[in-house]
């Protein structure tokens, strides 16, 4: 049975496994059929690019730092949407990859 779009996994669940960074999986996750503009590839660049600047020592980030750096990871400007996207994650409790 192949993956729908609908049923493929998240970039980000595949990079929390150790030995698969985001490109991996976001590779993996474009190839099962993952929408290059969807939410969840978004997130998965936001987690990524706020994971890599905690590994930095970094605590903070501005909108334009995140949608930068997330801008390089995927090629896709956020900036319509990023404001949007980041209220999500907040209230959602995923920017820290914490869950709810």
């Amino acid at each position: 049975m192949t993956p729908s779009a609908s049923s493929a996994p998240l970039p980000t669940a595949a990079s929390d496994i150790d030995g698969i960074g985001f490109f991996s999986a976001d590779q993996v996750a474009l190839s099962l059929g993952l929408p290059p503009d969807s939410p969840q590839r978004f997130n998965a660049a936001i987690r990524q690019v706020l994971a890599a600047s905690r590994e930095q020592g970094r605590c903070f980030l501005s909108d334009r730092q995140i949608g930068a750096g997330a801008l390089e990871l995927i090629d896709l400007n956020l900036a319509d949407r990023l404001a949007a996207l980041l209220a999500a994650m907040v209230q959602d409790h995923t920017s820290c990859g914490c869950g709810s």
